[in-house]
């Protein structure tokens, strides 16, 4: 409301950005995504962008809303009911995703080896269950080791993308979308060089707790340790010379 994209359109409408005239429209998946906080306020901001006769279109229930939508009292109730059970339905989600987040924590915390993520690093292959996992290294972990071997040899991380494109290698990660492409860029290097699966190692950002030997190590230790020195040093010695370069263009 406050800070994000619907807070800069109600400024918009009250400042006479978008047009008074009924023929702006505002689609939205339904109704309650217009406020996070209550029922309520959702119908306050629901009014409000009707009342400045702009409309609001519902792709949950392909309904349009109008500023005469307002003297419908049908329209009024149904829109009040779609809310009350969209806010009932999104506290049971997240409620039901919470209850699964502790229930597998407390597994990896009694050492079970359960599969945390839906998707496992693309050199990783669970030849297990989703309960009792098999984690096992796949043919993959050889272009892994591969960036890593030319990287600290010296090799850029947009040398080595261009290598890897010339070369047709196969992209590491696994397909999750439709929209994959087996490109490689060196911000997937950068990836790779800074992703700590290699070691091993399972990171729950959610909580900051990391569970060693989660996964089969594919990079030693004191590699890691050389990679990310190397890419440190480059990181300051150009945040060094970005502060040259500023005040020599000044």
């Amino acid at each position: 409301m406050k800070k994000g994209s619907l807070g800069d359109f109600l400024d918009a409408l009250d400042t006479g950005v978008i047009e008074a005239d009924g023929s702006a429209y505002l689609c939205i998946e339904q109704i309650d995504r217009l406020s996070r906080q209550s029922i309520d306020n959702a119908y306050q901001v629901f009014r409000r962008i009707l009342k400045a006769n702009v409309n609001v279109i519902t792709l949950m229930d392909k309904k349009i809303y109008t500023k005469d939508s307002l003297n419908d009292l049908m329209s009024i109730m149904y829109s009040s009911m779609l809310m009350a059970q969209a806010n009932e339905e999104s506290a049971k989600k997240g409620e039901r995703i919470l209850k699964s987040f502790d229930q597998k924590i407390d597994k990896l915390n009694n050492g079970e080896t359960i599969q945390y993520v839906g998707i496992s690093p693309g050199w990783i292959d669970n030849k297990g269950t989703k309960q009792k996992t098999n984690f096992v290294v796949n043919e993959k972990a050889k272009i892994v080791q591969r960036v890593f071997k030319m990287y600290i040899e010296g090799t850029s991380m947009g040398d080595i993308a261009r290598i890897f494109n010339e070369e047709l290698v196969e992209q590491v990660a696994k397909r999750r979308h439709k929209n994959f492409t087996n490109s490689w860029s060196s911000a997937k290097i950068n990836h790779l060089l800074k992703n700590r699966c290699v070691l091993g190692e399972l990171r729950i950002a959610k909580t900051g707790d990391v569970y060693e030997n989660y996964y089969p190590s594919i990079i030693s230790v004191d590699d890691w340790d050389v990679v990310q020195s190397m890419t440190a040093t480059k990181k300051t010695k150009k945040g060094v010379w970005q502060k040259i370069h500023k005040h020599l263009h000044w």
